[in-house]
């Protein structure tokens, strides 16, 4: 059994260090690698283990959340891990999610105000080409001649007086 421990420091040229603990007791100190192994995972392996991140100078430290592992298994046979719960991220995963939804948010925002001004821009267009200023001349067109129906013009046939 492997448990790994992902942490981003805030530079990259900085040194973690990482602990593990199993039912708030160490189970390995401070060291450069970030795994905790266990070769042959036994029942009494069971538990609730953190993963604690330091810097090189122990001047910041941050914790991950619990981890329930349970190891099942009869004696005699091989024995099975199942990670039961996990209910926490590494130490700076919740620090990449916040500015993770917080570009999100951004990009969100950023997508509204151009919607927005498309359809101001939009309104404005349609307005203009709709409704005419009533200061404006009306458009000259020429008028032809007016073609009565042939009905109509026996009607109107002028008479002799």
């Amino acid at each position: 059994m492997t448990i790994t421990c992902d942490a981003e420091p805030r530079r990259s040229t900085t040194v973690l260090q990482f602990a593990f603990y199993r039912n708030g007791r160490n189970v390995q100190g401070f060291s450069l690698s970030n795994q905790y192994g266990v070769p042959s995972a036994q029942l009494e392996d069971s538990g609730n283990y953190i993963c604690e991140v330091q810097t090189q100078s122990g001047r910041r430290r941050r914790r991950s959340n619990v981890i329930t592992i349970q190891i099942r298994g009869d004696r005699g046979q091989e024995n099975s891990m199942r990670d039961v719960e996990q209910s926490g991220t590494s130490p700076g995963g919740t620090q990449r999610r916040t500015l993770e939804n917080t570009l999100r948010l951004i990009l969100a925002a950023v997508i509204f105000i151009v919607i927005l001004c498309l359809l101001f821009y939009h309104i404005k267009t349609v307005d203009r080409g709709t409704f005419m200023d009533p200061e404006a001349p009306l458009p000259a067109t020429p008028v032809g001649p007016l073609h009565l129906p042939p009905t109509l013009d026996y009607h109107f046939a002028p008479s002799a007086p």
